[in-house]
Order: C-alpha cells, then structure tokens, then sequence
C-alpha cells in the first residue's frame, strides 16, 4: 500500500470513527434539548419527519461553519453566531417544506423554531469544543442528524398510532390514548427507545 492510499485510508478510518462516535453517543438526543424536542414535538410522524430534516441541514452547517470561523469569532458571540445561522438555515427550510408539503411545518408549532438551538449548536459555542477538520464536521453533524431520525420517527411512529389512531395524519379507524401525546409519554418513549438503540449498537460495538 503506497504512502497515499494509507493516508486515505486513515483519513477514511478517522472519520468512521467520528460517525460511529457520534451516532452512538450523541449529545443531541441524549441532551435535555434533543429528549425534550423528540417528547414534545413528536407526536406525528409528519412532525418528526420535519424535524429531522431541520437537523439534517441545520448540524452539518453549523460543524462547517464552526471549523472555518472557531478562531474568528470571539467566545462571548459565539452562541449568537450560531443561533443566528440555524435559525436561518430553519426558516428557509420551513418556507421551503410549508410550500411543498403544506402545513407539515406548521403542525409541528413552535418546536420548529425550537430546532435551530439543539445540544449539537450549543456545544459548538464551548471554548473547548474540539476542533475538526471540515470534512470531519460533516460527518458527525449528519451522524447526530441520523441518531435523532432513528429516536424521533419510532417515537412518532407509536404516539400517533396508540395515541392518535392515525400514522401521516391518516385516521385509521382506531380510538387513540390521548395520554400517548403528552409530553411525559414522549419522554418514557424516548427513554426506552434510546435504551434499545443504545443496547443495539453497543453489541454491534463489541462484534
């Protein structure tokens, strides 16, 4: 193996390992902003689908952003900064989606907004947020982004259907559990579902 293609390989090693890293220890979900984002406002699949694309283009943005300008902006703006980008990046977003899909964005309420400051965004304005590579950045904001889609949408997927009788806003013909769509059902379901993911990957880890 020449000098480049082991430098390549590295490269390409590095950043399994970001994603893996992030994807089974990610801070989003496991974060009082990511549980209470997912209990909340998860309770249709539509919504936890729109939130997850929020995250999808908010995360990888923000790790662009933060690798480019970390040493360019002061610590005291950072939080600032960075709000000020993903609050953009989200209303874009929900112009874009309500116009295609509409009223998907605006069924999700004021959680949409609530996605452009996530445990991901706020940990980048930390002084000793570790620095990464763009590329790097990349990867764990669409591995964070990835972890949020495969906790959130199950947990849509069970509030809707028990608690609603319905699944994409579609009446199924079942009487629903109203108390599925409180917040404390949201966040016993995030709980478990996290549990599971955990235990999944985590033997996936040591095979």
């Amino acid at each position: 193996m020449s000098i480049r293609d082991r430098a390549g390989y590295q490269v390409a090693t590095d950043q399994m390992h970001i994603f893996g890293e992030s994807f089974c220890e990610n801070p989003l979900v496991t974060g009082a902003a990511g549980a209470t984002l997912i209990a909340a406002g998860c309770t249709t699949m539509t919504g936890a689908a729109v939130l997850s694309v929020f995250m999808l283009f908010c995360l990888p943005v923000v790790g662009v952003i933060a690798c480019r300008e970390q040493e360019r902006i002061r610590p005291e703006l950072r939080p600032a900064f960075y709000v000020t980008v993903t609050s953009a990046v989200v209303f874009v977003l929900s112009l874009l989606l309500d116009s295609l899909f509409r009223g998907s964005v605006t069924g999700v309420g004021i959680y949409a907004p609530l996605a452009a400051m996530n445990g991901l965004v706020m940990h980048r304005t930390w002084s000793d947020a570790r620095i990464l590579l763009t590329r790097e950045a990349v990867v764990e904001g669409i591995a964070c982004a990835l972890c949020f889609a495969v906790i959130a949408l199950p947990v849509a997927f069970f509030r809707e259907l028990l608690g609603g009788g319905a699944l994409f806003g579609v009446s199924l013909g079942m009487e629903g559990i109203d108390e599925l769509q409180l917040p404390f059902a949201g966040f016993i379901l995030c709980g478990l579902i996290i549990a599971l993911f955990r235990a999944l990957t985590g033997k996936g880890a040591a095979r």
